[in-house]
């Protein structure tokens, strides 16, 4: 799927020291400036996916202790990553 028309494709604007700039990024991998996504092919499949985006658990931040309210050492922002026993879908 291409990025620009997936929802979880978001893009940031801000200035830093009076010079712009773009952050394009997937909302669920957290990965940047990508185009197109091999893992879905509709947003809708998203939502149905045992993935640790759709945990309520997931903060996905990227800190030990704050990606996933469970697990203190899952150290991931990837929400793509399988989602384990303790999942509880949002």
């Amino acid at each position: 799927m291409e990025c620009k028309n997936c929802k979880y494709y978001r893009v940031d604007k801000y200035t830093y020291n009076d010079k712009e700039y773009v952050n394009e990024m997937c909302d669920i991998s957290h990965v940047c400036d990508t185009t197109s996504c091999s893992y879905i092919t509709s947003d809708k499949e998203v939502e149905n996916m045992y993935i640790c985006y759709n945990c309520k658990h997931w903060i996905g931040s990227g800190c030990l202790g704050l990606n996933c309210k469970m697990d203190y050492y899952h150290y991931s922002v990837n929400g793509f990553d399988n989602a384990c026993e303790q999942f509880e879908r949002k």
